[in-house]
C-alpha cells in the first residue's frame, strides 16, 4: 500500500537529515510542483544565493569528491538539463523561506504527517544520479 503523505519520513529520518548525505522516501515527483518545468520556474524566482550546484567525482556515493560550483545565472530550465547529464547536483536552501508555493506544500505536507517538519524544511535537493 503507498503511503498517502507527499514525505512518509519517521523521527529517524527527520533527525538524520541535513547531517549527512542521507536517503530517504517521498513521494514529491508525484506534485506537480516537481515537474520539471515548475522545477525550472521555481529556480527561476529564487535568489542564486540559496542555489548551490555541486559536482561529483567518478564515484557519486563518495562525499569527499562533491565540488560546490560557483553561483550562476544560467535559467531554471538549462540548469535542470545540466542537472539531467548527471555528475551535478543542486542543494536548494532554504526554499520554503523564498517561494510561498513551495511553503504552502511544505504546510499542506506537515498538517497531514505525525513526524515534525522543522528539520526538513529548509532543504530540497535533486537527487544525485547513482
Amino acid at each position: 500500500m503507498r503511503h498517502p503523505n507527499l514525505l512518509p519520513w519517521t523521527h529517524r529520518d527527520i533527525t538524520a537529515f541535513g547531517t549527512a548525505p542521507h536517503r530517504a522516501p517521498h513521494r514529491l515527483h508525484e506534485s506537480p510542483a516537481f515537474g520539471d518545468e515548475a522545477l525550472a520556474a521555481l529556480l527561476d524566482r529564487l535568489p542564486r544565493e540559496v542555489v548551490h550546484p555541486y559536482t561529483m567525482g567518478e564515484d557519486p556515493a563518495d562525499s569527499s569528491q562533491w565540488r560546490r560550483g560557483a553561483p550562476t545565472d544560467l535559467p531554471g530550465a538549462t540548469l535542470l538539463e545540466v542537472v539531467a547529464r548527471g555528475r551535478l547536483w543542486l542543494n536548494l536552501v532554504g526554499v520554503n523561506r523564498h517561494d510561498p508555493q513551495l511553503r504552502e506544500t511544505r504546510h499542506r505536507a506537515s498538517t497531514t504527517r505525525s513526524v515534525p517538519w522543522s528539520r526538513a524544511s529548509t532543504r530540497w535537493r535533486s537527487r544525485p544520479p547513482c
